[in-house]
């Protein structure tokens, strides 16, 4: 059976301040690495893909302890000028 395992990347200061985050390559703090280090994911020889950003490239060398192969077409959407903003802001 094949088995599809899709991560999300780590924590970022913008996800703690509910930012909008898509194309800007906002790095992972410190608890996100930490945290990575720690989940319990399947490390059986399977295919690695991620999408280009480095914040998700370095969670799945944290994860996985390996590089994965880069896929432009995973990259988050463009939020264009929202890029950044929290909910309230664009209200």
């Amino acid at each position: 059976m094949t088995s599809l395992v899709l991560v999300r990347h780590a924590l970022t200061d913008w996800n703690l301040k509910g930012r909008l985050q898509g194309r800007k390559d906002v790095p992972l703090t410190d608890k996100g690495r930490a945290e990575a280090k720690n989940w319990k994911l399947p490390s059986n020889n399977n295919i690695l893909w991620s999408s280009p950003l480095e914040r998700a490239v370095e969670t799945a060398i944290i994860a996985f302890g390996r590089n994965p192969r880069k896929e432009n077409t995973l990259i988050e959407m463009d939020w264009g000028l929202w890029e950044g903003s929290t909910l309230p802001e664009l209200r």
